[in-house]
């Protein structure tokens, strides 16, 4: 186990690395198609500070703003050099003067294209569309990345397949990340591969020369996990043997940005049981909007005191309680309100219990922690919890500390949990303000642990405590 854990953090260290370009996936800063629309003049153009982009037919060109020094990405300095040389690729064509650079691209492909100080544009077509894709190497999701949250690696996700290629690729038309945009997948063949006693027959892209991949759905997604995920196969032997090791099922780009075009898995692709390794739902990603702010709640109240009273609130809320939940994990209602209010006030909200925090952050827990604006931790049972305190939570709590993220504890049985801080750190100085309830407030002064205010004044709901706390988090963020 120590070298598979060593070569998997060889493996997982390259794929931060490859994330972290420059002009990689996630300095993606926007998404522009350039259609014709007869009702909209200014439909197939893109102004921007250095210049105009106008579509022309099949061609697109770029006026260059006075005043500005624009050249050829590398791939695009590559062409225009081989059409000097008369070995100009087919897939493209290109044309640069001091005023305008112009390329002609085919429907498929891709073209890095210009550089513009730290900007780099590029140029696709997807059937036809053309659009452009603005990458920044300063883009705030590139400035604040460091690591992807991953499940605990376990032995119990490396497994057996054997590959069936077919005697013609096929063709399948799937939905992408961009609604409305269909994208068209090459089908190379079948895996086969037993998971929990259950046979899997799933759909490959790639082929047998360069690598097999296989796109899945899991009960996972959305949840703990993306939309969808990716597993690379490799090459497979001569009798179509593989290893299915999904410790590196990856996330697609589309995870971490709104403006990648992503095909969906195929409808089959299903596997019917929660696929907990490999790569979980990154904690901080860039939407439309701008970058997310990410909070965990954890819930720490015990188990008895949950009634399993139905779940209320909206359905970003409730789904992600509903895909947790399980007769030996039930989340708090109380709880799963503040993550609806959390939620409404435009927090990206990731929950835990101490069961899951045991289940798939076993190891782990530093990395996952990492990346939250801050930690919520909620106790609102009925009576004290009988038992001192959950060593899963405190764990969670005490990462907290160890990154800086602050923690916001609500309910006046956390003192336990904050307790057992206290005991394993000694008093800790930190500018962490976290009280709700007046006993909570006494109890964390006495400890001495963290700088305990209560909300100010005391009429204060919880709900407008949440309300402040969120605007308070959004307005740092921008």
């Amino acid at each position: 186990m120590n070298q598979y854990s060593a070569e998997w953090q060889e493996w997982h260290d390259a794929r931060l690395r490859e994330l972290a370009k420059p002009f990689g996936w996630l300095s993606l800063r926007d998404l522009v198609w350039l259609d014709a629309d007869e009702s909209d003049p200014s439909a197939g153009t893109y102004s921007t500070e250095y210049g105009v982009f106008r579509r022309d037919g099949d061609w697109v060109h770029f006026d260059i703003a006075e005043g500005v020094s624009a050249g050829p990405a590398a791939t695009a300095l590559s062409v225009d050099s081989s059409q000097v040389a008369d070995t100009s690729p087919d897939w493209v064509t290109v044309r640069n003067d001091r005023h305008c650079m112009s390329a002609l691209l085919r429907a498929g492909h891709t073209l890095p294209w210009i550089v513009i100080d730290t900007v780099q544009f590029e140029l696709i077509n997807v059937s036809g569309h053309l659009g452009l894709r603005r990458r920044d190497s300063r883009s705030p999701l590139l400035a604040r990345f460091f690591d992807v949250p991953v499940f605990p690696i376990s032995h119990d996700w490396v497994l057996p397949g054997h590959f069936t290629a077919y005697l013609e690729n096929k063709h399948r038309t799937v939905p992408t990340a961009q609604p409305g945009m269909e994208r068209t997948l090459t089908i190379s063949g079948m895996l086969e591969v037993e998971i929990a006693g259950v046979s899997y027959h799933l759909l490959t892209t790639g082929d047998i020369a360069t690598g097999l991949y296989v796109s899945f759905y899991d009960p996972t997604n959305s949840d703990t996990t993306a939309a969808w995920r990716q597993v690379s196969l490799g090459v497979p032997d001569a009798q179509g043997n593989v290893i299915v090791d999904f410790n590196r099922s990856v996330n697609d780009p589309c995870a971490f940005t709104p403006y990648a075009l992503c095909p969906a898995p195929v409808p089959e692709n299903v596997i019917s049981i929660p696929v907990t390794a490999g790569e979980r739902r990154p904690t901080v990603a860039m939407t439309t909007r701008g970058l997310t702010t990410p909070v965990l709640v954890v819930d720490a109240t015990q188990h008895d005191d949950i009634q399993g009273d139905d779940v209320q609130g909206d359905s970003s809320a409730r789904d992600t309680v509903e895909n947790a939940q399980s007769d030996s994990e039930r989340v708090s209602p109380a709880v799963v309100n503040v993550a609806e209010l959390l939620n409404t006030c435009g927090l990206d909200v990731t929950m835990v219990t101490s069961r899951r925090i045991s289940q798939e952050y076993s190891g782990s827990v530093s990395e996952s922690v990492a990346g939250y604006e801050t930690i919520f931790v909620i106790d609102m049972g009925e009576r004290p919890s009988p038992r001192a305190h959950d060593a899963e939570i405190v764990e969670v709590l005490a990462q907290g500390l160890a990154w800086q993220v602050p923690l916001i504890a609500i309910g006046a049985h956390t003192v336990s949990h904050i307790a057992a801080l206290v005991d394993r750190y000694g008093r800790v100085e930190t500018e962490v303000p976290c009280a709700v309830s007046e006993e909570l407030s006494v109890a964390l002064r006495n400890a001495g642990i963290f700088k305990a205010e209560q909300p100010a004044e005391a009429s204060m709901t919880l709900a407008e405590f949440l309300k402040g706390t969120a605007t308070v988090l959004l307005r740092e963020k921008a």
